[in-house]
């Protein structure tokens, strides 16, 4: 188990009790973590969390130059998914009417949020735009198809897990709360964030990347 749990780590996986129950508890038991650790140490690697410990991931423990390459291409593609995500909430917060951000283990049902998203315009040309900035060659021709392929690409990313294949409904993943966790990470070091996001100013002020 404890390999299995070293092996997902390696393949760059986030390691969650949706994602990976066992896993997630080897992490937590003292005993098995001291062995996790030690092993990735020879590895130049180590474990990190996010700020709650919601979501286990694997980071470098002292970047060498050789491997500083590999370092920016990792954080550069969680960074190119970013604004794809922060919409992707948007649209299911407006779906569902709530003003708290999606934590991880929050349920999201396909055929709810296509039935919401088809007699909602404003709903409509959100997914429209956010269809361009993902997929702007491969839209489908419908709300629904529109959504499957919204959904596909972010179960792609790691944000959520559809348990039972086929069924149509979707789990966030602690994924997500490392995603804030690097935003305000971002926010706090790069001014062009605000404006590369093109976040408008309510949604900043509402502080909703910032964990309860």
């Amino acid at each position: 188990m404890i390999r299995e749990t070293i092996e997902k780590l390696l393949r760059g996986e986030f390691i969650c009790p949706i994602t990976a129950p066992k896993s997630f508890k080897d992490l937590e038991d003292p005993k098995t973590r001291r062995v996790i650790d030690q092993t990735l140490a020879l590895l130049n690697r180590k474990v990190s969390s996010t700020a709650n410990h919601s979501v286990y991931f694997l980071i470098w423990d002292k970047v060498k130059d050789y491997e500083r390459t590999k370092v920016i291409t990792e954080f550069n593609t969680i960074r190119n998914q970013l604004r794809h995500i922060v919409e992707f909430i948007l649209l299911i917060m407006d779906a569902s009417l709530r003003d708290n951000p999606l934590l991880s283990g929050e349920q999201i049902s396909k055929a709810e949020l296509t039935l919401q998203v088809e007699k909602n315009a404003s709903l409509e040309e959100r997914l429209n735009n956010l269809m361009l900035l993902l997929t702007p060659k491969k839209r489908g021709t419908s709300i629904a198809q529109n959504i499957v392929i919204l959904l596909d690409t972010l179960e792609r990313y790691g944000i959520i897990i559809e348990p039972i294949k086929g069924a149509g409904v979707y789990l966030t993943t602690g994924k997500i709360e490392y995603i804030y966790d690097v935003i305000d990470f971002i926010y706090a070091h790069d001014k062009r964030f605000q404006e590369n996001l093109n976040l408008n100013k309510e949604f900043i002020e509402e502080d909703i990347f910032n964990d309860a």
